[in-house]
């Protein structure tokens, strides 16, 4: 019984997608090195805003807004349902996370986020929604020289031929790519 036990744990450590991280004691539908490696990103770029494609709980949005309040940057979040205000909803109300979540779907407002990615001053987007591969490639064209595109769920949802032509066409290049395989989830691409 204690070798199966074992077993399990061990099979859970090994499998980032059976093993979710947490922010503040909640629960994150990420691996526990998805802080890691936006720390990596995020303290290395001189970024003017961060735009958070799928709020879901928020707990790693409300990180991403934590960060850009920190920075001094604008933070957007958006999804389709409204599921955030569960986790710590008092924590977000005082620092006005709410003000910088839109409900919607993304899909009908288009050129409204891509304004928001055309912007001066570079522009982080994270995909992370209900369908990552037509948020990357709907959101790539509007990318400045030096922005950068992450995407979750890399090789589940998102193989990477889905993204190749919109890597191509708007001259996307990897990087963070030995990070990336240590967390196991996420890429993140940078327009040249």
């Amino acid at each position: 019984m204690e070798t199966q036990s074992k077993s399990i744990r061990m099979a859970k450590i090994n499998d980032p997608l059976k093993l979710l991280g947490s922010f503040l004691g909640k629960e994150l539908s990420q691996t526990p090195k998805v802080f890691w490696l936006w720390e990596l990103v995020l303290k290395g770029q001189d970024f003017a805003r961060f735009i958070d494609i799928g709020t879901w709980r928020g707990n790693l949005s409300f990180y991403f807004h934590l960060f850009c309040l920190e920075r001094n940057a604008e933070f957007y979040t958006f999804d389709t349902r409204r599921k955030w205000g569960l986790d710590l909803s008092e924590l977000k109300e005082k620092l006005e996370f709410g003000k910088h979540f839109k409900q919607m779907d993304i899909f009908q407002h288009i050129e409204e986020i891509g304004n928001l990615i055309k912007k001066e001053g570079k522009t982080i987007i994270f995909c992370d929604d209900g369908n990552k591969p037509r948020e990357f490639n709907t959101f790539s064209p509007y990318l400045k020289v030096a922005d950068i595109i992450a995407v979750h769920d890399w090789n589940t949802e998102v193989p990477p031929e889905s993204v190749k032509e919109s890597c191509l066409k708007h001259n996307l290049s990897e990087i963070y790519s030995k990070e990336c395989d240590e967390e196991g989830m996420i890429r993140i691409f940078q327009k040249a």
